[in-house]
Order: C-alpha cells, then structure tokens, then sequence
C-alpha cells in the first residue's frame, strides 16, 4: 500500500475587522465542531462558497446586521482567495 505525505503551508490572510471578524468567529467556531482539526485556540475547515453565503445569511438575521454592515461582511468573503467552489480555512485565536 502506497503512503502519501505532504506538508501543509498556512498564508495568513489580513485580519477582517468589525462584523467580519465577528463572522469569521462564527465560522472558525463552526470547524471546531464540523472541521477536521481542532485545538485549543485553533480549528482548520472546507468551506463551500455557496456554504459560507448561506451562514452570512443566517448571521445577519440573528445578529440584525445592518445592509451596510452585511454589505462589509460580504466584501471580506467575497475577498477571500476562492480557488474554486470551496476554501480549507484554518483558524487561531
């Protein structure tokens, strides 16, 4: 049986501020419980796009955003580097 192994590189992307981060907590807490590693301090997930528009929806809603402010959150997704339909995002705090 054939034994691949690699090594991960991390490039931290620029710390999103205001309600971004608010959602970007969000979603690092989700990996915590749907990712693949989690940590004290650290979890690592996929994320499809369409995923992560449908939870900005879902946070907006519950936190009240504001059209200005979910227009802020949807411009920090939007930004991030998307290779395709989905993003391994890894998270520490």
């Amino acid at each position: 049986m054939a034994l691949d192994i690699g090594i991960v590189s991390v490039t931290y992307l620029e710390r999103p501020s205001g309600r971004a981060h608010d959602f970007a907590m969000k979603l690092a807490q989700d990996a915590v419980w749907d990712g693949y590693m989690r940590g004290v301090g650290n979890s690592w997930g996929v994320f499809t796009k369409d995923e992560v528009i449908e939870q900005l929806d879902e946070f907006s809603s519950e936190q009240g955003l504001s059209i200005q402010e979910q227009a802020e959150v949807t411009e920090w997704v939007e930004s991030l580097p998307w290779g395709s339909d989905s993003i391994d995002l890894h998270f520490s705090w």
